[in-house]
């Protein structure tokens, strides 16, 4: 699936990323329902991702802390690059 923008392209990427380690059996016909994801402060995503949603999802992220050591960084140049 192709990306409008390069703020989609990203999130795409890490999203393409999530694994899982679920395991599925089923015999016969039975409806699909794909997952839903929500975000709070932004709602359930649709896919594909439209880019509106992707500039809401930026707007409604956060710097989260991390641990290095002894010490709680946070590295601002992520979110920087998403904006």
């Amino acid at each position: 699936m192709p990306a409008d923008s390069p703020a989609q392209a990203a999130f795409l990427a890490a999203l393409s990323k999530i694994t899982g380690t679920e395991n599925y059996h089923s015999e016969g016909v039975a409806a699909f329902f794909p997952r839903e994801i929500s975000v709070k402060g932004v709602g359930e995503l649709a896919f594909p991702l439209p880019e509106a949603q992707v500039r809401e999802l930026i707007a409604a992220a956060a710097v989260a802390p991390y641990g290095k050591g002894t010490e709680t960084e946070r590295d601002e140049a992520l979110l920087a690059k998403l904006v």
